[in-house]
């Protein structure tokens, strides 16, 4: 137990620092390329990211097609579902109380409602028991038309015409480092995560907590926690937008291409997932959206109501679980 302490201790170390270099770097490459911060954690910074949800789903899904190891669709669709609740509840929560967080018109009208719809696709099917390889290939398909659009945003110069804080001060850095910075910061980032993860479920099974549990708390926070140590750094840098627009992105990946590529390699059914925890994934996109849309501003009390919430349901888990 004391060694998963200290592997969870030195891995949550590497966590912010590696996050660090990723928004700084991701930061630099904005500037260059003279886009929206928001754009470049929409995309670049979002799917690094999540890079920890795609493994650990893949895998879980992978290893339930052992009768033993049946329970691991829980981890591996729990672990998306929490993850998107504490990216849209506990992250976007703390990056607001941190520093209050201008969002753009167009991110309200478009962004924000996609990760609405999602959450609702995934509703659907976990209401109807089974994500099939069809479901799957229809998330990838949505997936790559969500690509296209933000593509589209960035040819056009969008950060020209928006609304939106563009950020605090960015140092401008030789598109090698910036590159460099990335490429390491991802690559720490999602081998400590994996450790990271690996502790924090050694821990819990070592407590007797079910596959449910673990992969809506423990594996859900773990594989979030790149996103929450990138939004943090960016907010206290001033990069507002970039933390928002990884939260946007992180959620939309983690559905669509995640739970899509997961169901094609191999069909999720059996799950006990069930409605309350799909209901407040969906309740936390629709919070986030709700909260975005007054005065297209996150500010300090709605994050606390969303950091709030978080706990809330937290404590929920809890006592169902005993």
């Amino acid at each position: 137990m004391l060694i998963l302490i200290a592997k969870l201790t030195v891995a949550l170390a590497a966590i912010i620092l590696s996050a660090d270099w990723m928004t700084n770097g991701a930061s630099a490459i904005a500037l260059k390329l003279k886009i929206r911060p928001f754009i470049v954690g929409l995309t670049i910074v979002a799917m690094g990211t999540s890079a920890p949800e795609l493994f650990v789903s893949l895998s879980s899904a992978l290893a339930s097609n052992s009768p033993e190891k049946a329970g691991m669709v829980d981890i591996a669709l729990g672990n998306v579902v929490g993850s998107n609740i504490f990216n849209c509840l506990l992250i976007v929560g703390i990056v607001s109380l941190v520093a209050p967080v201008n969002v753009a018109r167009n991110t309200v009208k478009r962004d924000i409602p996609i990760v609405f719809a999602s959450s609702m696709l995934l509703a659907s099917l976990v209401f109807y028991g089974q994500i099939g390889r069809l479901h799957g290939i229809v998330f990838l398909v949505c997936f790559v038309g969500f690509l296209f659009l933000t593509v589209s945003d960035a040819k056009k110069g969008r950060q020209d015409t928006e609304e939106g804080d563009t950020g605090g001060e960015i140092k401008p850095r030789p598109v090698w480092h910036a590159v460099l910075l990335i490429v390491v910061g991802l690559a720490v980032l999602v081998y400590s995560s994996d450790v990271f993860v690996n502790a924090a479920s050694g821990i819990a099974a070592a407590l007797g907590v079910s596959d449910k549990i673990i992969g809506l708390t423990i594996v859900g926070i773990g594989t979030s926690a790149p996103e929450l140590a990138t939004s943090i750094m960016a907010a206290r840098k001033g990069q507002g937008e970039m933390a928002v627009g990884n939260v946007i992105g992180s959620n939309i990946f983690n559905i669509l291409f995640i739970l899509g590529l997961t169901a094609v390699v191999h069909p999720l059914a059996g799950f006990t997932i069930n409605l309350v925890d799909i209901g407040v994934m969906v309740f936390s996109a629709l919070l986030f959206w709700v909260f975005s849309r007054t005065k297209y501003m996150l500010e300090r009390w709605e994050g606390g109501v969303m950091t709030l919430v978080c706990a809330a349901y937290l404590c929920w888990l809890v006592a169902t679980q005993a």
